[in-house]
């Protein structure tokens, strides 16, 4: 009986012993992986790595509907992206996007515009590395389909306000075709997944 006692005590600490050597050597591993994918450039100096926050505000409304609509007819909205990240020179980056959930409205009839201003502290901040604004003052045909609108950068602490304004040409010619016809689609707002960190 002792005897098996034995045997059973070294088969518990034999196992014991080799998960505690697994999960050293796991740990092990891992931290030589991490550690050896963030050096590189020992004279860079410290690595560090901030995202940005991006917030995305509907001043207005968030779409833009339109049933039954007729040569003429115009609609805007109005929205904010903010970078609500504490620190400085911590931009991110964005892109600027239709949702368009229905365009019956053809033949390059329904155009937009995007215009935005960047402020900080109520003060219009300049384009810079850290800040670049999506602005298309010429009209575009609205898509059929959703799509990318613009690519922008907005550091911490700023406002970008946009607007955003669609219309249906009155074009002087027949038009019959698109009377009545009916649009929806939004702004959607995406972040990216890097970011700028300033110096």
């Amino acid at each position: 009986m002792e005897k098996e006692n034995n045997k059973n005590k070294k088969i518990y600490i034999l196992i014991a012993l080799s998960l505690c050597t697994f999960v050293i050597m796991t740990i092990g591993t891992t931290f030589s992986f991490f550690t050896s994918t963030i050096r590189g450039n020992e004279d860079a100096g410290e690595v560090k790595l901030e995202t940005a926050d991006l917030l995305l505000v509907y001043n207005s409304k968030k779409d833009i509907v339109k049933e039954d609509a007729l040569p003429g007819w115009e609609d805007e909205m109005i929205f904010e992206i903010r970078n609500t990240t504490d620190g400085e020179n911590i931009a991110g980056s964005y892109s600027i996007n239709w949702e368009i959930e229905k365009n019956e409205i053809k033949n390059n009839d329904l155009v937009y515009t995007i215009e935005c201003v960047a402020t900080k502290d109520g003060k219009e901040v300049p384009e810079s590395k850290y800040n670049k604004v999506v602005n298309i003052t010429n009209e575009l045909n609205m898509p059929t389909t959703s799509s990318e609108i613009g690519d922008g950068i907005i550091n911490s602490g700023d406002i970008q306000t946009c607007t955003v304004k669609v219309k249906f040409k009155e074009t002087n010619s027949d038009q019959n075709d698109n009377q009545g016809k009916s649009f929806s689609g939004k702004i959607v707002v995406l972040g990216n997944k890097y970011s700028y960190e300033g110096e």
